[in-house]
C-alpha cells in the first residue's frame, strides 16, 4: 500500500487536477491523504472586503464551511481523507482589489510570501512525513496561492515529489517538461473523479459556467494529454534542483 499526500491550496483543486488518479490508487487499496492548505479563516470573512462578499454571492454561501462540506462530499466519493487547514486564502488575504483577475495580478512581499510557505511547510510537515509520495501543484503555478504551496516542497527534499498539472488553468506544454509523465486511470475512475467535481456547486458556475460543460472539459482534458491513447493527468518528478529554484 502506498500512502499518498496531496497538497491542494484551495478546496477544489486536488479533485479537479488529480481525481482521476486519486479514484485510481484509492481503487487499488492506497492511501490518499488531500490536505487542503487555504481551507480559508472564518475570521477573514468580514463586509470590509467587497470583493471576497461578492464572491460569497455568487457562489451562494456565506461561509467557507460550506466549501469544506462540498470538499469531505467529494473526498468520499473518491475515497480519500480530508484534511483541511486553517490559513486564510489570497481572496482573504487581499481585502483591496475589487476583481479576481487584480487579485489574481496582486503581489505579496517577498517577505509575506517566505513566512507563509515556511507557515505552511511547518504545518504539513508530520503529514509529509507519515507519506511515502507528495504531491504539489506545478511549478509554473497560476494562482498565487498554488505558488506558495508549490515552494513548501523545497523544505522535504528526500520526499519523493511529484509536481500536477493544476485544473482548470491553462495547459502546458508537457513536451519541454522535463520528467514529465501521464498518470492513467480507467473510464470509471474518470466517471468517479466527474461525481467528486460535482459536489462542488459552489464553484461549478464560476469556474466553467455550467455541470455540463465542467464534464466535457474535464473529459477532453483526460484525454487529450500530449502523447497518451488513455485517460490521464499529467505531474512531473520534482528534483531536487527544481525544489531549490523554486
Amino acid at each position: 500500500m502506498t500512502r499518498h499526500l496531496i497538497l491542494s491550496p484551495h478546496l477544489d483543486d486536488a479533485a479537479l487536477s488529480l481525481g482521476g488518479s486519486i479514484a485510481r490508487w484509492t481503487a487499488q487499496g492506497d492511501r490518499v491523504t488531500v490536505l487542503t492548505v487555504f481551507g480559508g479563516s472564518e475570521q477573514s470573512t468580514d463586509a470590509e472586503n467587497a470583493l471576497l462578499t461578492k464572491l460569497l454571492g455568487l457562489w451562494g454561501i456565506d461561509s467557507y464551511k460550506s466549501r469544506r462540506s462540498e470538499d469531505s462530499a467529494a473526498m468520499d466519493v473518491l475515497g480519500a481523507t480530508p484534511i483541511h487547514l486553517d490559513f486564510p486564502e489570497l481572496l482573504q488575504r487581499n481585502s483591496i482589489a475589487t476583481s479576481v483577475d487584480q487579485l489574481l495580478s496582486s503581489v505579496e512581499s517577498p517577505e509575506d510570501d517566505a513566512r507563509i510557505v515556511e507557515q505552511i511547510a511547518s504545518a504539513v510537515a508530520d503529514y509529509v512525513q507519515a507519506c511515502d509520495i507528495l504531491y504539489v501543484p506545478w511549478v509554473e503555478a497560476t494562482h498565487p496561492d498554488h505558488v506558495l504551496v508549490s515552494k513548501s516542497a523545497a523544505f522535504f527534499k528526500p520526499t519523493p515529489t511529484f509536481g500536477y498539472e493544476d485544473i482548470p488553468y491553462p495547459r502546458r506544454n508537457v513536451r519541454n517538461v522535463r520528467n514529465a509523465s501521464r498518470s492513467e486511470f480507467e473510464p470509471s475512475h474518470l466517471e468517479s473523479k466527474l461525481r467528486a467535481c460535482s459536489c462542488y456547486r459552489s464553484q461549478i458556475g464560476v469556474l466553467f459556467g455550467s455541470e455540463t460543460l465542467m464534464r466535457q472539459r474535464l473529459r477532453t482534458r483526460a484525454s487529450a494529454n500530449e502523447g497518451g491513447s488513455t485517460l490521464s493527468e499529467i505531474i512531473y518528478r520534482m528534483e531536487h534542483s527544481d525544489q531549490e529554484s523554486l
